[in-house]
């Protein structure tokens, strides 16, 4: 099985900002550099037939560039237990959520069941 999801990778000097950032959180764990992403769909465990019917299906969605603006922090767990930070979103960002629905569609073209999240 295969954990999957459909991200866009950051410009380089968004993702300076960012790692620059990393810093004031006593036994973090920070992520290199390249693992910095904006996640359009989350997919979960996925079985390789279905990741390939998958990446047929993605390999159809692509769009023009377009720019999006970060705004906000926050994570993922509960206070004492965070794992994930996260950046948002500047919204609404029209483009981009197109460009999730489309991933998201692909997934269900793809036979996978599709978690009822927007990320």
């Amino acid at each position: 099985m295969l954990r999957l999801f459909t991200a866009l990778t950051l410009p380089p000097d968004v993702g300076d900002t960012l790692k620059r950032r990393q810093s004031g959180l006593p036994g973090a764990r920070w992520r290199p550099l390249d693992a910095l992403h904006v996640t359009l769909s989350f997919y979960g465990d996925t079985d390789e037939r279905r990741a390939d019917d998958l990446a047929s299906e993605l390999a159809r969605v692509a769009g023009a560039p377009f720019e999006i603006a970060l705004k906000g922090v926050g994570c993922f767990g509960d206070d004492h237990r965070s794992h994930t930070l996260w950046a948002g979103v500047e919204t609404p960002n029209d483009r981009l959520s197109v460009l999730a629905g489309r991933c998201k569609s692909a997934g269900e073209r793809a036979g996978i069941g599709m978690q009822a999240r927007t990320y």
